[in-house]
């Protein structure tokens, strides 16, 4: 593996909440009222020491947009996304721009941004248009139901597969 090699940002930082690079500057907020299934989430004109995922149409609050995932380019977590192309003519300021999501960053005071117990998202997703993920079938749970089929079981995780 190769030499890796980090941009330093000067100034009130924001910064992986895992392995500590340095991700985005506060001067850089263009917006903190986004919203992502961990919470809130900003709006960044410039971030930096993250890799850009593959692009895909996901339909979100606003509208379709074409984003690709970021992560952190030291430990490797998604840290948010980023817009490639909004296909609405009132969010065309979003393309080149970045979101991070505020659950997954350390603040320039050091702060992390914790999601209450009773606050949690797991049936919404404002991030993504994905299903949330089914929970394990076992055959004592529904052994008396024609779900526990071959067939029925091959449909249900086709139906769920990412």
């Amino acid at each position: 593996m190769g030499r890796l090699f980090l941009v330093t940002l000067e100034g009130k930082i924001y910064s992986c909440k895992h392995c500590k690079t340095q991700l985005a500057l506060c001067d850089d907020i263009v917006s903190k009222s986004f919203h992502c299934r961990h919470g809130k989430a900003y709006l960044f004109s410039k971030v930096v020491n993250v890799t850009v995922g593959v692009n895909e149409d996901r339909m979100m609050m606003t509208g379709l947009h074409t984003v690709a995932d970021i992560f952190c380019v030291k430990c490797g977590s998604i840290v948010g996304w980023t817009y490639e192309t909004a296909h609405e003519k009132n969010q065309k300021y979003k393309e080149g721009k970045s979101v991070l999501e505020r659950f997954k960053l350390s603040g320039p005071d050091g702060s992390n941004y914790w999601l209450p117990p009773n606050l949690s998202f797991p049936s919404l997703s404002f991030c993504s248009p994905r299903p949330p993920i089914p929970p394990p079938i076992t055959r004592d749970t529904y052994a008396k139901t024609t779900i526990d089929t071959p067939s029925s079981m091959d449909l249900l995780y086709s139906t769920y597969q990412l």
